[in-house]
């Protein structure tokens, strides 16, 4: 038997679930203690939350130097999807290199112009150029952080500037065909360099290949398919791995399956239409269909579902997206905050007025459940008087003993400033949705 596992499917939630139970086999057989396990997730590296020297020497640590009351370890290594290509960059570098703009001055103007469209007081300019004056290090996760001034610095159709202009940002993505990141001030720890992401790898495939004593480890990756992984790793993984395919999803994908194997092990029981309304209602995210039936599980014990429990009690994806946003801001953790709120964005950017609305209405119930606390309410009472389903308002009522009644004072002022902002300035809505999430995580509000 092959001495590592690794996970592997485009639904995190699917993974976890796996990761979950090999993990409790594992601790079962072995008599393991929660001490013995270690998570590294190779994400927290790309977006510096701990940076790779930090996170490849703990890891190096951990691996060479057990300790004397823990005999064997077990470490999972999440995201291995997320470590840049070597070689990567030196691509990308020669593209943007051929990629030439036309620079033109004027009383002290500066415009950018597609090539050849002027023909007089003109200077050229290869993209690689442009960004590296911007202060961007080009790599395989490129991001733009727009200096002051910069962020109107757009490319020109046509000499009399009359044609609508092109952002540096799509131009970029239509010529590289990738997305790439327009990194705000808010967040200027994105890693820029890549020469981690090898180092990172080396030391994966050495303790593939040479295992170290007494340490079991458990790989994943939010993938498609083994390919998808650097291609340095794709070997050491098919050849000294046992491979755990969990689900992978399509844009047609149909999570009906699923659902009733979830729901039978919660003790649901979904008649075909009820169970069609709940898919079409919360959305084919595994995460979000488990917090919903375990919400119906909450509500509905030991009897069938019906449309009407559905409608009653299940939410649509936004709202559960707002809420689990909200869990991030109660636990100050800025790193998923940002990421849900670019996720939520990026499916609809259109959304950041709803967004803004969601949130101030989730701060002024947990302020006023923060004033009811304070007379000394009961629970009962609390969930009484506004009339929340138990489910909704124990997390709710947990959130209000990590603020201050102050500070929620001066975020529900600080949404309420920002209100006219949001709905009339929509390109200027993620950073400011940013900069509150970051005020929030740093508790400037409560300074």
């Amino acid at each position: 038997m092959k001495p590592y596992v690794f996970i592997y499917g485009n639904q995190p939630f699917a993974n976890k679930q796996k990761e979950d139970s090999i993990l409790a086999s594992y601790v079962k057989e072995t008599n393991l203690t929660k001490s013995q396990i270690e998570i590294f997730d190779c994400d927290a590296m790309v977006y510096k939350t701990v940076s790779p020297e930090t996170w490849l020497a703990n890891l190096q640590t951990t691996c060479e130097n057990l300790s004397f009351f823990a005999e064997e370890k077990v470490l999972l290594v999440r995201n291995l999807d997320k470590l840049p290509a070597p070689n990567a960059d030196a691509k990308i570098e020669k593209k943007l290199a051929e990629l030439k703009l036309d620079v033109q001055e004027k009383n002290g103007v500066v415009s950018l112009f597609l090539p050849d469209i002027i023909e007089d007081k003109k200077r050229t300019i290869s993209v690689l150029s442009l960004l590296a004056q911007m202060q961007v290090k080009t790599t395989n996760n490129i991001a733009i952080q727009y200096k002051e001034n910069q962020e109107n610095l757009f490319i020109y159709k046509d000499a009399a500037q009359t044609k609508p202009p092109v952002s540096i940002q799509a131009y970029i993505e239509s010529k590289l065909k990738k997305k790439i990141v327009v990194e705000e001030t808010l967040q200027p720890n994105v890693a820029k360099n890549t020469a981690w992401g090898q180092q990172a790898i080396n030391l994966l495939i050495e303790y593939m290949t040479t295992p170290p004593t007494n340490v079991y480890f458990i790989f994943s990756a939010t993938i498609r398919k083994i390919e998808e992984l650097p291609t340095a790793l794709r070997k050491p993984i098919k050849d000294h791995t046992s491979i755990e395919k969990t689900l992978v999803t399509y844009q047609d994908f149909n999570p009906s399956t699923w659902v009733n194997q979830e729901a039978k092990s919660l003790g649901l029981q979904f008649d075909t239409q009820a169970q069609n309304l709940f898919i079409s209602l919360v959305g084919t995210d595994l995460s979000f269909l488990h917090n919903e039936l375990t919400k119906l599980a909450l509500f509905c014990d030991n009897r069938a579902i019906t449309t009407q429990d559905v409608l009653q009690i299940s939410s649509p994806p936004l709202n559960n997206d707002i809420f689990q946003l909200t869990q991030h801001l109660v636990s100050r953790n800025l790193n998923a905050s940002l990421s849900l709120l670019k996720q939520l964005l990026q499916i609809n950017a259109k959304d950041s007025v709803i967004i803004h609305s969601l949130l101030a209405s989730q701060f002024r119930r947990i302020l006023h459940i923060k004033w009811l606390k304070e007379q000394s309410k009961t629970k009962q009472e609390i969930t009484s008087f506004l009339k929340l389903p138990p489910f909704i308002a124990n997390q709710v009522i947990a959130h209000a003993s990590s603020f201050t009644t102050k500070e929620l004072c001066r975020i529900l002022c600080y949404l309420a400033a920002q209100d006219i902002p949001i709905k009339y300035d929509q390109k200027q809505a993620h950073t400011i949705l940013a900069d509150f999430i970051l005020q929030v995580c740093t508790a400037r509000f409560a300074a």
